[in-house]
């Protein structure tokens, strides 16, 4: 590296308008030596200042460019083709695709459909090779965007997928290798002594989330004491920390909720978090409380849209429930089917009227014996055609859904959007 080429790139990086002093013949020479040498960021720098490319030809500009395509170069490969504008060699950016693929590098495949606009073509085996990458580096986030491109769904080997594991797992990415626990249902295979050692780390920095993450994705037995729960609770209320409870109570046994400090249980109520009011009503213990904070608990859950707080709140106090609120949670215990909910909400002697769709398919999911009572409760008619609809069309069953509608006058009547969908349906199947 010569002593020019020394102060150019501290100047780059510290002073780039200080490259003014120097002439652009000096910087024009340093920048195609540094293309000679395939140093390209430092040429692509110098060229913010100077016409480095004007004096290589444009054959040697194109040949570079798809070099560094091959070598999945992409920043090169950008800014030879910014330069140059070449008339685009269709076959080469295909192979240039296939290889980022490859080697998942789908942020490549992206910027340089952005920049030439050649419609991306994934063979199988690189798409393969691709999601073995990227599980095999934890970037699971850039799994979808190649399932997007390719058109192919996701499948890893075990190899790769343990690979990641480890990755995540020694970068204390305990919340990412649950995600990959999810999508992949394949259990890491990491040490007992470390897994306790990292849990404990984890819990010690009162960061309950990635513990909890790390116990589920293992399938590990680890479970906080009484005395470890309780102090926990008083440490992520006091610290602040409100947000990491129900992490901790994951992980906990919570045989110990007499024993925590009054100032503890009222900090956890003046928070008016949704969590924190959750567990001092989930718990009869704290029935005291539950009493007088029934109303902001009540308020909470309708903020949060938390079920299981608003049914708690209302068995807790007495305050005028809004209809609104009450068929808003009662479509949702529905959808959820929540049989409990829904009994409690039908019972409650509000007036609501629940989105029949909602209804139909809470009863076409319902065990046969027991959709009797439920159709009293709710006080409608059971129509298996409506709720198998909507079921098909939950589950991406589109076809199916277009013949039912075609078939039955019933789902016409009940469902006001059903003809809107039945039209979207023929034009996905292009009639």
């Amino acid at each position: 590296m010569t002593e020019l080429k020394t102060i150019i790139k501290a100047l780059i990086e510290k002073n780039p308008a200080l490259l003014n002093l120097i002439s652009d013949a000096l910087l024009t020479n340093e920048g195609r030596e540094a293309i000679q040498t395939e140093d390209t960021y430092f040429a692509e720098q110098i060229a913010k200042h100077t016409t480095v490319l004007d004096g290589i030809s444009d054959a040697d500009i194109k040949k570079r460019m798809y070099d560094a395509l091959t070598h999945c170069r992409i920043d090169d490969f950008l800014f030879f083709y910014r330069y140059l504008k070449p008339e685009i060699d269709y076959k080469k950016i295909q192979t240039g695709y296939n290889e980022l693929a490859r080697k998942g590098y789908v942020g490549g495949i992206e910027a340089i459909l952005k920049e030439t606009g050649v419609p991306v073509i994934l063979v199988d085996q690189a798409v393969a090779q691709g999601y073995n990458a990227l599980i095999a580096t934890g970037r699971i986030e850039a799994i979808d965007y190649l399932r997007q491109l390719s058109g192919a769904p996701p499948s890893f080997s075990n190899s790769a997928v343990q690979a990641g594991y480890l990755s995540l797992f020694w970068g204390q990415k305990f919340t990412v290798m649950n995600s990959v626990r999810r999508l992949t249902g394949i259990k890491p295979l990491i040490p007992t002594d470390q897994l306790d050692d990292s849990i404990n780390q984890a819990i010690q920095q009162l960061n309950y989330e990635e513990a909890a993450a790390l116990v589920h994705c293992t399938e590990s037995d680890f479970c906080l004491s009484e005395e470890k729960t309780r102090e926990g609770i008083i440490d992520v209320i006091s610290s602040g920390k409100i947000t990491q409870l129900p992490y901790l109570l994951q992980i906990s046994k919570q045989q110990c909720l007499k024993k925590l400090p009054a100032e503890t249980i009222k900090a956890m109520l003046d928070s008016e978090n949704p969590v924190c009011l959750e567990f001092i009503y989930g718990h009869q213990e704290f029935h005291k409380y539950q009493v007088q904070y029934a109303q902001q608990a009540y308020n909470a859950a309708v903020n949060a849209g938390n079920l299981r707080l608003f049914i708690l709140a209302c068995q807790s106090g007495e305050f005028n429930v809004s209809p609104d609120e009450t068929e808003r949670f009662m479509n949702l215990a529905l959808t959820e089917s929540n049989t409990d909910a829904v009994e409690f909400l039908a019972q409650s002697g509000v007036s609501i009227n629940p989105r029949p769709e909602v209804v139909q398919l809470f009863l076409y999911r319902t065990d046969a014996k027991k959709r009797v009572k439920y159709t009293g409760l709710l006080g409608v008619e059971y129509s298996p055609i409506v709720g198998e609809f909507v079921g098909r069309l939950q589950n991406g069953d589109f076809s199916c859904a277009q013949k039912l509608y075609e078939s039955s006058q019933d789902i016409r009547n009940s469902i006001s959007w059903a003809q809107d969908i039945y039209k979207i349906l023929g034009r996905m199947n292009g009639e």
